[in-house]
């Protein structure tokens, strides 16, 4: 199985995702600190290093940048309960290839490991997750009905929203598919429920129109 290193100055925080990823199948090592870690990296070369933020000594931002210059093609995934703009951006900055809020559910976790393996797995949705993302799409929709009404000086009409999640290579076809290769994305942060980004598509015929 793919080798994953899990960094966190918390042996809560660590067993609760080695828990995770040894239901993914993968083999699990651990680094309570950067300086351990940055060591282990360098004997174990493993797929993923999962890192979180705020430790002693050695945070997670100084950690990433130590681990991108030792390798280059180092896949870093931030885990971190500070999910502040500028701290996501400060992370990617320092080289990392995700980021993640902590205690995010196992089946997006698996996922957004996957992603950076290269790999899909099918996500499933509880009832719950399924009816949050339903709330979430709504609210963005209103927002941005909001928005092109006032800019067009009409009423955009709404419809049910239909909620599907994707494989990485799945959404690449389907934006091809969709005709979304050439044409404009609006981006809008959210947090509460579920911590992400949400994005607008507009084909270049539908901007055209606007």
């Amino acid at each position: 199985p793919m080798k994953i290193l899990v960094v966190d100055d918390s042996g809560y925080a660590r067993r609760r995702i080695r828990a995770i990823l040894q239901q993914g199948g993968y083999e699990i090592v651990e680094a309570k600190d950067g300086e351990q870690a940055l060591e282990i990296y360098q004997a174990e070369k493993p797929a993923v290093v999962t890192v979180d933020l705020i430790m002693p000594v050695m945070d997670g931002i100084e950690l990433t940048r130590r681990l991108k210059e030792l390798d280059p093609e180092a896949r870093i995934m931030v885990i971190s309960s500070d999910i502040q703009e500028l701290t996501q951006q400060e992370a990617f900055a320092a080289g990392a290839s995700a980021f993640l809020p902590k205690m995010e559910t196992q089946p997006i976790f698996l996922n957004a490991i996957d992603v950076l393996l290269g790999e899909n797995r099918l996500l499933d949705l509880s009832a719950a997750e399924q009816d949050i993302f339903s709330e979430l799409t709504n609210r963005a929709m209103g927002q941005a009905a909001r928005a092109l009404g006032s800019l067009l000086d009409r009423r955009v009409r709404l419809v049910v929203p239909e909620i599907r999640i994707m494989g990485i290579n799945d959404f690449k076809a389907f934006l091809k598919r969709e005709g979304f290769h050439d044409g404009t994305v609006i981006q809008q942060g959210f947090s509460g429920e579920r911590h992400g980004h949400a994005y607008l598509l507009f084909g270049r015929y539908q901007a055209q129109i606007f």
